[in-house]
C-alpha cells in the first residue's frame, strides 16, 4: 500500500513539473495546412483545395512587446477536364509587431500589426494567371489556460492588400507535452478562406 501510495506521489510531482499554467510567445512553430480558397483569391468560379505547411515564429521584444513572422506555401496539382495540366500555388509572407496584456496569470489579451505579402500563381492548360500584391493585415484575440498543459485562443483577423481584404476568426487548442514541445490545431474561417492547420511547436 505504500508503495502504491509512493509510486502515484511520484507520478504527481512528475505531471506537476511539466504541467504549464502561464501563456508563452518565445516559440518556433511548423504547420501542415488544409486549405479552401474561394471567392476573391480563386482564379475559378468554385473553390479550390489546397494542401501546404507553413513556418512561423515569435520572439518577445521585453515584457508585452513581440515580433512575429510567418511564411506559408500551399499548393494544388492536377488535370483539367480536358486533360491539360492544371494548377495553383498560393503563397504568403508577414511580418509583424504585437502587444500582449496580462490579463491573469493564465490568460493574454493581444493584438498584432503586419506587412503582408501574397502571390498566386495558376496554370490551366496553356493560360497562366499570376497575381501579387502588399498591404496589411491586424490581429487580435485572447488566449488562456484551460486545463494543465491545456492552451485555447481565439482571434479576429483583418486584412487589406490591394484589392483584396478579408475579414474573419481563427481558433486554437494546444496540448504542452513539456516546457519546450507542444502540439496544437487551429481552425480559420473567412470570407475567402477556409483553413485547417495541425502543428508541432518548440518554446525556447
Amino acid at each position: 500500500m505504500k508503495k502504491v501510495a509512493l509510486a502515484s506521489a511520484l507520478l504527481l510531482t512528475i505531471g506537476s513539473a511539466h504541467a504549464t499554467d502561464s501563456i508563452r510567445w518565445n516559440s518556433l512553430a511548423l504547420s501542415y495546412q488544409a486549405t479552401d480558397l474561394g471567392g476573391e483569391l480563386s482564379p475559378t468560379s468554385s473553390n479550390t483545395n489546397l494542401n501546404g505547411v507553413s513556418v512561423k515564429a515569435t520572439t518577445m521584444l521585453d515584457q508585452n512587446a513581440f515580433l512575429t513572422g510567418e511564411f506559408t506555401t500551399n499548393s494544388d496539382d492536377e488535370d483539367n477536364d480536358s486533360g491539360a495540366e492544371k494548377s495553383l500555388d498560393y503563397n504568403t509572407l508577414s511580418a509583424g509587431i504585437g502587444y500582449r496584456i496580462p490579463l491573469t496569470g493564465q490568460a493574454d489579451l493581444y493584438s498584432t500589426a503586419s506587412v503582408m505579402h501574397y502571390d498566386i500563381d495558376s496554370l490551366n492548360g496553356a493560360v497562366e494567371n499570376d497575381r501579387s500584391d502588399t498591404g496589411y493585415g491586424l490581429n487580435a484575440g485572447v488566449k488562456g489556460i484551460l486545463a494543465p498543459n491545456v492552451e485555447v485562443g481565439v482571434q479576429f483577423n483583418f486584412v487589406d492588400i490591394g484589392d483584396y481584404s478579408d475579414r474573419g476568426h481563427e481558433l486554437s487548442a494546444m496540448y504542452h507535452f513539456s516546457n519546450q514541445l507542444s502540439a496544437g490545431a487551429t481552425y480559420e474561417s473567412s470570407d475567402n478562406i477556409e483553413q485547417i492547420g495541425l502543428s508541432g511547436i518548440f518554446f525556447f
